[in-house]
């Protein structure tokens, strides 16, 4: 395969192996890195499949090209959806994003007690637009071959019913550590993160409840955050899934 710091976009690859890449994508790669014909870029298909291509034709309406590798990626084990609680302002932009670079396969918004109380449930189908906008560009920057699926936002009960163990919810205060509720060989793992102020505790308690296990990060308290981007890549790391 060409170098990953060649430019990634997600597209279709036809039966003929031509590729055709418009508007935004188009735009950005005769402007910003100033293609050119017989230039090699990386194409994925978002289901694990990343093609090289050769540049055939570039334009600022379109780019024309010619897929001459083909590269399948299996999916890493164990998959990891992070269910993150609704924050304050923009935060949940950034932390879908960074979530999406380190390379989770799910992420789910969901509302708790202690969620923005503002928050207007008939912006749901508008903010899942704008996170999965923001998943694919992290996509992109991060050269994904498998697309996540972004989710929510949940209510505190949906969240309940959607969970399966082994799920490991953040709580500065729990007893047990994250590398002791660590099972050996999952299929997938599930990892909550609650607001800023934390989860009530009658909702740790109807976590726990769900098959949940509260698990400490140690004695320091962390922004919802940081507390999503370091308990995410603790569990990635502890699976091998980072190199």
């Amino acid at each position: 395969m060409t170098s990953t710091h060649a430019p990634f976009f997600f597209g279709g690859v036809r039966e003929d192996g031509s590729v055709s890449l418009v508007d935004e994508d188009a735009r950005h790669l005769a402007r910003a890195r100033r293609a050119r014909q017989g230039d090699l870029i990386r194409v994925g298909d978002g289901a694990g499949t990343i093609h090289e291509v050769r540049l055939n034709s570039v334009t600022q309406q379109s780019v024309e090209g010619t897929a001459v590798t083909t590269e399948r990626i299996p999916k890493k084990r164990p998959s990891v959806a992070v269910f993150q609680a609704l924050a304050k302002g923009g935060k949940a932009d950034g932390i879908i994003q960074r979530l999406v670079e380190v390379g989770v396969d799910e992420v789910v918004i969901f509302t708790s007690g202690r969620s923005v109380p503002d928050w207007e449930p008939n912006k749901g189908d508008r903010m899942v637009q704008r996170w999965e906008a923001i998943a694919v560009g992290a996509a992109k920057q991060s050269h994904r071959a498998w697309l996540p699926v972004i989710r929510g936002p949940l209510s505190f009960e949906d969240l309940l019913a959607g969970i399966s163990p082994p799920a490991l919810v953040g709580v500065p205060d729990a007893g047990v550590s994250l590398r002791a509720a660590l099972p050996s060989d999952p299929e997938q793992v599930s990892i909550i993160v609650g607001p800023e102020g934390g989860l009530a505790p009658e909702e740790v308690s109807s976590l726990e409840g769900s098959g949940a296990v509260a698990v400490s990060l140690g004695p320091q308290i962390l922004r919802t955050e940081t507390a999503a981007l370091v308990l995410t890549t603790a569990v990635m790391y502890h699976y091998n899934r980072l190199g």
